[in-house]
């Protein structure tokens, strides 16, 4: 579809409009699977896992053990000692329950499902972010006549695409932004 469009910028905004539309339906579900159907004493609606993981200590934490390297066992075994630590102490804070854990099949397999559609639209998106300076812009305040007309039975994209060809969503430096 990218390969047919012209590089228009109302294009581009309705592509960007969807692709974030989708991502607010996955937060949404996200939300839904990890929600306790009753809060905790200290008002936590969300199961444990899910709480922790908005921790910025432990999002820094994990970020650095995903980065490190385990055959530097040193540094690995203290990053991952570290960790331990702070989970121990947030659940000596505020114990687990029963509500807390992800027992049901059905959302262990949607959250898996849904950790991989958004990994492929973040690696897709990144792939497709593109400043062309071909971009044009319909839906701007610019006159008629100083707009570039392009028809569309004339784009060199209706022809067959070799391997390897780079399909990418033209962008201009306002939108871009909108792409991570």
């Amino acid at each position: 579809m990218l390969d047919n469009l012209p590089h228009d910028q109302a294009f581009s905004q309705l592509i960007i409009a969807q692709m974030q539309l989708y991502s607010q339906k996955c937060s949404g579900w996200y939300k839904a699977l990890v929600t306790r159907s009753q809060p905790t004493p200290s008002g936590r609606r969300l199961k444990a896992p899910a709480a922790w993981s908005e921790s910025e200590e432990m999002e820094r934490l994990v970020s650095q053990i995903l980065q490190s390297d385990p055959s530097d066992s040193e540094n690995f075994n203290q990053l991952v000692e570290n960790e331990i630590n702070l989970l121990l102490q947030v659940v000596n804070e505020e114990p687990l329950d029963q509500v807390d854990m992800l027992q049901d099949k059905k959302s262990v397999v949607s959250l898996c499902l849904l950790y991989t559609s958004m990994k492929w639209l973040a690696t897709k998106s990144a792939q497709l972010r593109h400043i062309s300076d071909r971009a044009t812009n319909s839906g701007g305040g610019e006159s008629s006549k100083d707009r570039h007309t392009q028809r569309w039975t004339l784009l060199t994209s209706s022809e067959p695409r070799t391997e390897g060809t780079h399909i990418y969503l033209p962008l201009n430096r306002e939108t871009v932004r909108y792409v991570a």
